[in-house]
This record gives C-alpha cells, structure tokens and sequence, in this order.
C-alpha cells in the first residue's frame, strides 16, 4: 500500500491540482500495487517456477513506474522549487532501488535472512524520515 501512496504524493508535488493528479497517476497506480503484489507472490513462494517471474515482474513495474514519475518530474521544469522536488524524487526512486537490490540479494543467499532484515529495520525508518523531512520543506 505504501508505494502506490508514495506514487501519489510524489506526483502530487509537481501537480498542483488534486484532479489532475489523480488522472496523471492512474496508469501508474496499477503498476505499482502489481509491484508490490509480485514482489510478496516471489517472497511466500516455495517454487522458483513462480519466484522467478513474480521477480521479474515486480521489477518491470518498478522500472515503469520510475520511468513515468521522472517523465512526469521533467514536464513540469518551470515550477517553483523544481531541484528540490526532483532530488526528493531521485532519492525515493534510489531507495527503492536500494531495497529491490537488497530483496534481490536476500532471493539468491548472497545475504542472510538476519541481514536482510537488519538492513530493512535500520533503513526504513531512516529513508522514510528524511523522505518525510524533504516533502515538508517542499511544502
């Protein structure tokens, strides 16, 4: 539920209208919970005949859903605050990279099960509160 929500607030930031936000982000908004439910499906699955396609599927949706959010970003250069907004949206689009690469290494043993989940309850926290941080200063 989280990365559609971000998509959405993201996108919010460089539209000013509520409505047109909404349509702007429809498209991405599938992607997105497609996304995340792949990524769960290659996470429970005890079969590699279904892990390895729902990974590859989950990340095609995060390779779309960065390449629209940037479009988007660079549609709008003539807004205020138009550095700040897009440095906000290239450290999102590099965390979740950062935890695709981190879920990605965990899928194949190059990381344990406790490292993985270490990197996920010290970063998480961190990430999101300087994502948070950068949206109020926009704000």
């Amino acid at each position: 539920v989280a990365v559609p929500i971000l998509v959405l607030i993201s996108n919010r930031v460089f539209i000013e209208s509520v409505s047109s936000t909404l349509q702007r982000s429809a498209p991405s908004l599938p992607a997105a919970f497609l996304c995340v439910w792949a990524a769960w499906l290659a996470q429970v699955t005890p079969t590699n005949f279904v892990r390895w396609p729902m990974m590859a599927l989950s990340m095609s949706g995060f390779i779309l859903i960065s390449a629209d959010q940037l479009h988007l970003a660079f549609q709008y250069r003539s807004i205020p605050l138009f550095r700040v907004k897009l440095f906000m949206l290239m450290y999102q689009l590099l965390s979740f990279a950062l935890y695709a690469t981190v879920f990605t290494f965990g899928r194949l043993g190059v990381l344990t099960s406790k490292s993985e989940h270490v990197f996920y309850a010290y970063t998480d926290s961190t990430i999101l509160i300087l994502h948070g941080a950068l949206l109020a200063m926009i704000r």
